[in-house]
């Protein structure tokens, strides 16, 4: 994510809030990164096959609103 300054962005304004709960540790933006299971390894995928998944993907969740989350203490 380190060419990624709109999700650094993002990050920074709800790090506050993730620590606030108690329960919940900010990322340090250096570390933040999305893991995909079952597409392979940076070295063995073409640019060609990433504009495919993310287009598909784009499709997907395009009709996806919000997704509510509800924070509270533990059970």
């Amino acid at each position: 994510m380190e060419d990624q300054p709109a999700i650094h962005e993002v990050a920074r304004r709800i790090q506050p809030e993730l620590a606030a709960t108690g329960a919940l540790g900010p990322i340090p933006l250096e570390w933040l990164h999305m893991t995909m299971q079952g597409v392979g390894f940076t070295d063995e995928v073409s640019e060609e096959t990433l504009a495919k998944i993310a287009a598909a993907v784009s499709q997907r969740v395009s009709g996806i609103g919000p997704v509510p989350v509800t924070l509270g203490p533990r059970s």
